[in-house]
């Protein structure tokens, strides 16, 4: 599991990136005094590179505007050969397709598939509301997102890669999506109530139900273990 370390906007020398194992955590970003810190943190499909946003120290890390902030990184799992993608602010939102050879990336002008070793655009998607959090699915026919459409904010959308149609999946004070293996049951923060509450759904977003919940604490987002079996929440309080 990678992990982005320190609170938001805090300076660089408590975020580093780090690798957990069932050992110990490993520093990935070195040296451990740099002018930089790191967030964002994706690993690919198959858990050999990870991408990440190398952010600016001095600039305050925004949990809405992060997926844009910095460099785009990609590096090996093990912390060697790490590659600047592009300029500041450059591959916005980027996330992996299933095969990890391309990055879908999202910005005002649309959605953008890239070719990763080319850096050209190989398709393009109109955004239709969409704004940030976009995250590939695995089989790769799909993306989600967070939109201000279908007459409100905050929906948390999935839409058809091969076509571009768009459905919400839950509507209001939603955010953080992402998908199940099965690339059918999508995971989501949903603010209910008082505090925002893990909910998990189908993708056409007709079945939808409370996964975790906890009362003084907000849940934005979960990270799915890879047999879809078990939950790790990101508490924030």
């Amino acid at each position: 599991m990678a992990v982005d370390r320190g609170e938001a906007g805090s300076p660089a020398s408590r975020n580093p990136l780090l690798m957990t194992t069932s050992v110990s955590p490993r520093n990935l970003a070195n040296p451990p005094l740099r002018l930089v810190f790191d967030a964002g943190t994706l690993i690919s499909p198959a858990g050999t590179r990870i991408l990440y946003r190398r952010i600016p120290n001095g600039e305050r890390f925004d949990n809405n505007r992060h997926g844009m902030q910095g460099e785009l990184v990609m590096m090996n799992s093990d912390g060697t050969g790490a590659l600047v993608l592009g300029k500041d602010g450059e591959f916005p939102w980027a996330s992996w397709s299933p095969d990890g050879r391309k990055l879908a990336c999202l910005s005002p002008r649309g959605i953008d598939l890239y070719d990763i070793a080319t850096k050209t655009v190989v398709a393009h998607l109109d955004r239709k509301g969409t704004f940030q959090q976009m995250i590939w699915s695995p089989d790769g026919k799909w993306l989600t997102g967070v939109a201000n459409s279908f007459d409100t904010g905050w929906t948390v959308v999935r839409m058809e890669v091969a076509t571009g149609a768009i459905n919400p999946v839950s509507k209001v004070d939603c955010c953080t999506p992402d998908w199940f293996p099965d690339s059918s049951t999508m995971i989501f923060s949903n603010r209910a109530h008082d505090w925002t509450q893990l909910w998990m759904a189908d993708g056409a977003g007709k079945e939808r139900r409370l996964i975790f919940a906890e009362d003084g604490r907000h849940i934005y987002g979960g990270c799915v273990s890879p047999d879809g079996n078990s939950v790790d929440p990101e508490f924030s309080d």
